[in-house]
């Protein structure tokens, strides 16, 4: 019944937003972790995906399943690009017609936010992993096999993780979260970071008009065939001359 209710609507509980502090500790959590000695091939694996996402998802502005849609091969060849101009290319998977002649959305992402996102070394520690297992192509997040990972599996991850923090800094949540089982509640991969992203973006001053340029891709994927609903002037834009944009948005992360 309360399941109902929730998925009616009836019973509306909006994500909590990943803040820049609990992002900050996040990271660092997975960083203290990477340090560590004697780590597991596959656990090591687990972190590097799940740091590498939630950097992507957080930085980019993604929902949770629009962040497993990127695809190893296009990391591996755009990650040249951009390194003299302090950027890197994020690629999912799926083509935009008369966007760009690429097969994947490509998102130019600052190599280091304001806040110290090293989003370049992500994409090179996730790059690795895959090349160590015999990938390079494919999805970038997926399992020992190349099975692409689910959203509950890297929300397994971030509650973990979370969890370990509240204990240590409670206040760093807001004050309805009261237990571990308020985070898991209140916090997701689906649109916790989106959230905070957007939030951030508009405590930064970043320009509406740059907003809706990082996040127009993802109404483009959802229109499919049909037109995508945009204004004109974003509707005729090209991705590479949009760098700018793309560089304020994200470097204010």
């Amino acid at each position: 019944s309360a399941g109902c209710k929730r998925w009616m609507g009836q019973d509306w509980r909006p994500y909590g937003a990943i803040t820049p502090e609990l992002m900050k500790f996040l990271m660092q959590k997975i960083e203290d972790r990477l340090e560590g000695r004697n780590l597991e091939a596959a656990f090591r694996r687990r972190l590097i995906m799940a740091g590498a996402y939630f950097a992507f998802t957080y930085v980019d502005s993604l929902r949770g399943p629009e962040g497993l849609l990127v695809d190893v091969g296009g990391l591996r060849k755009n990650f040249v690009k951009g390194q003299n101009e302090n950027y890197v290319i994020i690629a999912l998977l799926g083509q935009v017609k008369g966007e760009h002649g690429e097969r994947e959305h490509l998102l130019p992402t600052a190599s280091v936010t304001r806040s110290g996102i090293k989003v370049r070394q992500w994409v090179q520690r996730v790059i690795a992993v895959n090349q160590m297992c015999g990938r390079e192509t494919g999805p970038a997040f997926c399992d020992e096999k190349g099975v692409v990972l689910k959203s509950g599996d890297m929300n397994e991850v971030l509650h973990e993780l979370l969890g370990e923090i509240f204990v240590e800094h409670p206040g760093l949540f807001q004050s309805d979260i009261e237990s571990i089982s308020d985070i898991e509640d209140k916090y997701s991969v689906y649109r916790s970071f989106r959230r905070g992203s957007d939030s951030l973006a508009i405590a930064m001053k970043v320009a509406p008009e740059d907003i809706k340029v990082v996040n127009r891709w993802s109404k483009k994927e959802a229109a499919g065939t049909s037109k995508v609903s945009l204004d004109m002037t974003q509707y005729y834009a090209e991705v590479h001359i949009l760098l700018p944009a793309f560089k304020r948005y994200t470097g204010a992360m």
